[in-house]
């Protein structure tokens, strides 16, 4: 009978050497369990991009709900589209001139499942019945919850409020950047955002185009200038647009950004 005798070994590299030569399939399943971890906590770890596809689109606002103040009527337009987001609502009470009323530009990531952040590169609040009538908002992060439920969204905010949108079909997507803001289309609406001079300029609604001739048919629209706000609603205003410059009649024009 042969007896082998194994030597006492004591340093590392040698044990993890004799390992191999004595157990040629160890190294082999120690790395096929490393990549399965590896794999795990990748998958686990990384939020679920996915969720993306859930929210992408053009949405209208339906309504608003504080438990203060119960559901309230939300009127505007809600575009996310490839990491950037355009909105522009009001609240749809009256007597309208004395209604709150938004709009926002930037980009948005999600940090979960149920979490988007907002990323806003600039935005205005307007709310003729506060304390302070203008607010502006640049360069802030907001973390918003989010929950698909067929056609419909809802986005949580951090004062209580919940938004309720619902899908608008659409099959284009053109977001325009302009030196101070952004006019965003789809097959048959708008959004726009801007900064002139001194004031702010948004609108939300439908819209027709026939060559450089705008015709933008406004759900809600309104006016910041002077410190004073001006409202619109269901009202028709004409622009034209050369793929250089927004002009709206009565308004500066916006230069495209390049």
């Amino acid at each position: 009978m042969v007896t082998t005798t194994t030597p006492e070994v004591t340093d590392l590299n040698s044990q993890r050497s004799l390992v191999a030569a004595n157990y040629p399939g160890t190294n082999r399943c120690l790395k096929m369990k490393f990549v399965l971890a590896l794999t795990f906590f990748v998958f686990f770890a990384t939020p679920h991009l996915a969720s993306a596809d859930e929210i992408a689109g053009l949405w209208i606002y339906e309504s608003f709900d504080r438990p203060a103040y119960g559901v309230q009527p939300l009127v505007g337009l809600f575009l996310f589209n490839d990491g950037r987001f355009v909105h522009q609502a009001m609240h749809g009470s009256e007597p309208m001139e004395e209604q709150l009323t938004d709009a926002h530009i930037g980009r948005y990531r999600f940090k979960s499942e149920d979490i988007v952040q907002f990323d806003v590169d600039t935005g205005i609040v307007v709310n003729p019945a506060g304390e302070s009538l203008l607010s502006a908002r640049s360069n802030t992060s907001h973390d918003v919850g989010y929950k698909v439920s067929g056609d419909n969204l809802f986005l949580s905010f951090a004062n209580g409020a919940t938004e309720k949108l619902v899908k608008v079909p659409n099959t284009k997507v053109e977001l325009i950047d302009l030196e101070r803001g952004t006019l965003a289309l789809t097959d048959r609406h708008f959004i726009l955002v801007t900064e002139p001079e001194g004031g702010w300029l948004a609108g939300s609604g439908r819209y027709g185009k026939t060559g450089d001739d705008i015709r933008f048919e406004a759900m809600r629209w309104f006016e910041v200038s002077d410190g004073k706000a001006d409202y619109a609603a269901d009202e028709t205003f004409e622009a034209t647009f050369d793929g250089n410059m927004l002009r709206l009649t009565d308004s500066p024009g916006f230069r495209v950004s390049r």
